[in-house]
């Protein structure tokens, strides 16, 4: 089902690793397959990604950037994410939208809509509320679709946490960030369950813990403004058992 999931492309991925986070809903043994896709998202041509930065800016690249890697480090459902280093040397990180993703999520949106009603119409899974899920999903999605809401985002949560020493929040570069592409500051983290990395930068997994749900429950309760997809992939690990949240769209 996950490889399924994959060869149906971006849509289907990015409800799959929603419900990667649902156990209540799906079984375990495919929660198990579909966190596999967090990190690991099939990635497309660099070349395309430089050309659409390039638009994006009005300049070449050269212009902007000291460096600028065509291969991506990292690749999701949404964007694909490239290293990069500004005039100044400052490592920072581009996030691009994938080409053409609009017209398929909005194609893919309109079959989910059409079996979710298949579902109610038959009595299956009626309590879920399938048509329900599938709005609320379009909902979320579209305003994903745009980085610079991402970025509006980050630059909120920054102010909502700039006082709490424990949550690490990457800098935001808004003169280089469109609806298709994001610039924010480089983090170089530890993955949550990479045990050997936790080790080389000393620390404690219990305490990492504690401030990981401390600031999940901030978010919550204090701000009101709280990151709705904190599954591994978008949790670093930092010295001094910092947290660092990443993806805020």
């Amino acid at each position: 089902m996950r490889m399924a999931v994959e060869e149906l492309g971006t849509t289907y991925i990015k409800l799959a690793q929603i419900l990667s986070n649902r156990p209540d809903i799906i079984p375990l043994a495919l929660v198990a397959e579909f966190e596999k896709l967090q990190a690991n998202v099939p990635a497309f041509d660099g070349a395309v990604a430089r050309k659409m930065v390039e638009e994006e800016l009005g300049k070449p690249i050269a212009d902007i950037f000291l460096q600028f890697d065509e291969v991506p480090f990292a690749s999701a459902s949404i964007a694909q994410v490239h290293k990069a280093r500004l005039k100044d040397g400052t490592p920072v990180v581009l996030k691009v939208r994938r080409p053409d993703i609009v017209e398929k999520i909005e194609l893919d949106v309109v079959l989910m809509k059409y079996l979710a009603g298949q579902m109610e119409a038959r009595g299956y899974m009626v309590n879920l509320d399938p048509i329900g899920i599938v709005r609320a999903f379009e909902t979320s999605i579209h305003k994903e679709l745009d980085l610079s809401h991402e970025g509006y985002n980050l630059q909120r949560f920054a102010i909502n946490f700039e006082h709490n020493p424990l949550v690490f929040v990457p800098k935001y570069y808004p003169q280089y960030t469109t609806k298709k592409l994001l610039t924010m500051e480089f983090v170089s983290g530890v993955h949550p369950y990479d045990t050997e990395g936790l080790k080389r930068i000393n620390a404690d997994p219990h305490q990492l813990a504690k401030s990981g749900i401390s600031a999940l429950f901030q978010q919550i309760f204090e701000h009101g403004f709280f990151h709705a997809d904190p599954h591994p992939g978008n949790l670093f690990a930092m010295p001094g058992n910092k947290v660092c949240f990443i993806d805020f769209g």
